[in-house]
């Protein structure tokens, strides 16, 4: 993983001065979810609690800034580590670029259960309220999407969808129950 992220840094670093700041804030974020499985006695993260953790590295406040509901879950190990930092980019970009960057901003993120035929799954819901106007979505994309789009896929089957409405952005995960996405069943 740490690989990946150095390289991927790499790639979309368009400075030294960049490459440091980004990599060291994707790092501490894998520092944070480490330190999460070390100390939880089945090795799973309650999702609530990463959640909470990155914003709080951020210094965004519950109640105030931030709201988050759902259910208890538990993440295994390699989930909880790619949702982490995937957690950390929205997050970094909430701060500088949307709703956490005005006052007022809000951001809130929800989480479901959901049943369908023959899947159980779990939906995310990341919303971005009271920030700047969005016109339309970057014509340049980074670590932060490629890492929703392309590693949660890859390492989690996950199906995610980026709204960049004017108000706010939207981002929905779907993750399917695996045994590599899940520390027990929820």
């Amino acid at each position: 993983m740490m690989r990946s992220v150095i390289r991927r840094t790499v790639e979309s670093s368009e400075t030294l001065e960049d490459f440091a700041l980004h990599i060291e804030g994707r790092l501490d974020a894998l520092t944070r979810t480490q330190s999460a499985i070390d100390c939880a006695s089945d090795g799973g993260v309650d999702l609530a609690t990463l959640l909470a953790t990155e914003f709080m590295a951020g210094q965004a406040r519950e109640d105030d800034q931030v709201s988050l509901d759902g259910p208890s879950v538990r993440l295994a190990p390699r989930a909880a580590m790619s949702l982490g930092l995937a957690f950390q980019e929205l997050t970094t970009n909430a701060i500088k670029y949307g709703a956490l960057s005005a006052r007022g901003g809000h951001v809130s993120v929800t989480w479901r259960l959901k049943l369908s035929h023959d899947a159980h799954w779990l939906a995310v819901t990341w919303q971005e309220r009271g920030g700047p106007r969005i016109a339309a979505a970057p014509l340049v994309t980074g670590f932060g999407t490629e890492m929703l789009n392309r590693t949660l896929a890859d390492e989690l089957q996950a199906e995610t969808i980026l709204s960049y409405d004017a108000d706010g952005l939207r981002c929905s995960l779907n993750l399917p129950f695996t045994d590599h996405a899940f520390a027990r069943e929820t």
